[in-house]
């Protein structure tokens, strides 16, 4: 009798050890479920911020080349060897430049209008030294074949997504 229940006993016991066993698991699986749910939510959220931060800088970048193509003001952009990164619709009509061109060394620019060596050794200064070229006065032949007297302004820029920098260049005729 006294075995009997004491394994009585101990069957209630091993019923209710399961029972509660049973119940931490679901309660795990709940937390599981539940956690899994917030990670799915905030990843979902921040993939739509992403996109919509995306979609932002996509407008903004659209946006900058249209005002950079709008100016009037020849500017152009170009990498540490002097080959063009970017030029404006002005800059690419003065020198006679195709508007759907690709990289083009400054000193093939313009039928020689940038063979200049000393204008070529201070726009190197403004890249390698990060000095600045303020109103270089000079007389440049440009595409409809005409000397114009220029005024030439150039600065070095460090883009943030490269190591190498870059310089802008800007031309402003004057010979008027």
């Amino acid at each position: 009798q006294a075995e009997d229940n004491l394994l009585e006993s101990r069957q209630v016991a091993a019923r209710r050890q399961a029972v509660n066993s049973s119940v931490v698991r679901g309660i795990t699986a709940l937390a599981q479920l539940l956690l899994l749910g917030i990670i799915v939510v905030m990843s979902e959220r921040q993939i739509g911020q992403r996109q919509l931060a995306e979609t932002r800088e996509g407008r903004a970048v659209r946006r900058s080349r249209l005002i950079f193509q709008a100016v009037r003001e020849p500017i152009a952009l170009f990498d540490e060897k002097l080959n063009s990164l970017l030029v404006n619709n002005a800059f690419a009509e003065l020198y006679g430049m195709d508007s759907q061109h690709g990289s083009v060394q400054l000193q093939q620019i313009g039928d020689g209008a940038w063979s200049d060596s000393v204008l070529l050794q201070r726009l190197n200064d403004v890249l390698l030294l990060d000095r600045e070229l303020w109103d270089h006065d000079t007389i440049q032949r440009t595409a409809d074949g005409t000397d114009r007297h220029v005024v030439i302004n150039a600065r070095r820029l460090q883009p943030h997504d490269t190591e190498t920098p870059a310089l802008l260049l800007t031309v402003s005729d004057i010979t008027k």
